[in-house]
């Protein structure tokens, strides 16, 4: 007796990983035709709000682009508030977005606004005010023209510290590419330390961002570095020393040639995990893409488990990568995916055992041919809910885009319990276990 029911307790206690991932309310339908919606999104704590750009929308003008909050109720998604809308034509606000832990503060960005020059570019923060999306502070601006300032943003749990990604940026070296950190005052956005410029010419630095829950460590992404090979790519990993960025440990150089490592990153919520796509990595052949896990070991990164290859040549899986807060569960999207028709996509689940990742559940394929779903993937902090964007999808529209939402089938984890230690006592038993929660 007492075999079966510490059976039935492992049972129950492993199920995670043998989990299928079930959809979580309706498609998330772009609202018109080439506006390209999903192309970012980003998803609170619980998973229970998300934020998903749609940079070509024309509701304010022609590609100026917006972004849309939903929240859900229980039974379905609905909009938060109302449209985000990008302040100019070809702005394409909401090529970037990243929403804060409790999904009341959301940070967007528009690569393509004109404000201090032609394509600086700017990022806008929002607060809900329990009834409507209001602006907090100023526009962040670009400092120079063709900067692309917001390629990439991450805010912090507590919205109040935000990277800014420019991979255009000229100051370190033409197209080396920079990132400003800013910190908000109370009354005003202004820049913590000093901006972290790319290594050398043409690297991008900044292409890819992602911050820690308190947002004093940064992993910057510069898929053209050349460090190990050209176009290998590296990430860099800075941390706040209470005065200035400093590099924690060496360059993540990439593998191999046109690998473009640092295309995607996502950091844990300690700052301790870093996740790598390399698009273009021809581990699983050629352009198949690969993902790398790293963990900070008190003196240096070391790579955490095994490559995650691509499927499949072309897929270009890595192309966006999302990590949980712990840093064991994680989605990749290969937005190139054929499995069920040419470039459908899909995105596929990991989650880390002690040892190694292992896939969770099945892979979650594209709806149509083309939809180049995984193009955009977030997981929420508790890793029980994941996100892809599918910009070509035509729901809405030829290419309007969409986004899907799910969630572990037959799993429940509140947010309050994820992280509490099981115990499991005595070993060997003497007929009585006790299992403290």
């Amino acid at each position: 007796m007492k075999r079966i029911f510490i059976l039935t307790i492992l049972c129950s206690l492993i199920s995670i990983s043998f989990a299928q991932w079930t959809q979580k309310g309706l498609d998330i339908d772009g609202e018109e035709a080439q506006g390209f919606s999903g192309r970012s999104i980003s998803m609170s704590d619980n998973g229970n709000t998300i934020a998903i750009g749609a940079p070509y929308n024309d509701g304010a003008a022609t590609n100026a682009g917006h972004v849309r909050v939903y929240e859900w109720s229980g039974t379905s998604w609905t909009q938060k508030g109302a449209d985000i809308d990008g302040e100019a034509a070809e702005d394409i606000s909401g090529w970037s977005v990243s929403i804060n832990g409790d999904g009341s503060t959301v940070a967007i960005g528009a690569e393509g606004n004109d404000g201090t020059a032609n394509n600086a570019g700017h990022v806008r923060v929002y607060d809900w005010s329990g009834t409507a999306w209001t602006q907090k502070g100023n526009d962040i601006d670009g400092e120079a023209a063709f900067d692309f300032s917001s390629r990439s943003i991450s805010i912090s749990s507590d919205g109040n510290t935000l990277a800014i990604g420019a991979p255009g940026n000229d100051n370190a070296a033409t197209w080396a590419g920079n990132v400003r950190i800013f910190e908000w005052s109370g009354t005003a956005w202004t820049q913590k330390g000093a901006s972290i410029s790319g290594e050398a010419a043409n690297d991008q630095s900044g292409h890819s961002v992602s911050i820690s829950s308190d947002g004093n460590t940064i992993a910057i992404g510069a898929p053209y570095n050349d460090g190990s090979a050209s176009n290998s790519g590296h990430v860099r990993v800075y941390q706040w020393s209470g005065t200035s960025w400093t590099q924690q440990g060496s360059d993540i150089n990439g593998e191999s040639t046109n690998d473009q490592s640092g295309s995607s990153v996502s950091i844990s919520a300690d700052g301790n995990t870093v996740a790598i796509g390399a698009p273009f990595n021809g581990g699983g052949g050629a352009e198949s893409g690969h993902t790398r896990v790293y963990r900070w070991n008190g003196s240096g990164w070391t790579q955490k488990g095994s490559d995650i290859n691509g499927e499949a040549a072309n897929d270009q899986s890595g192309y966006a990568v999302s990590i949980s807060a712990d840093g064991n569960t994680m989605i990749i999207g290969a937005p190139n995916n054929s499995g069920i028709g040419t470039d459908a996509g899909h995105a596929r689940i990991y989650q880390w055992d002690g040892a190694s990742w292992n896939q969770a559940g099945t892979d979650i394929d594209g709806e149509d041919t083309n939809d180049q779903s995984g193009y955009a993937v977030s997981v929420n902090s508790y890793g029980n809910t994941v996100a892809t964007g599918a910009i070509y999808n035509d729901g809405g529209g030829t290419w309007s885009g969409h986004v899907r939402v799910y969630q572990i089938l037959g799993v429940d984890i509140e947010e309050d319990n994820l992280h509490q230690k099981i115990s499991i006592y005595s070993n060997p038993s003497d007929g009585i276990i006790s299992i403290d929660l």
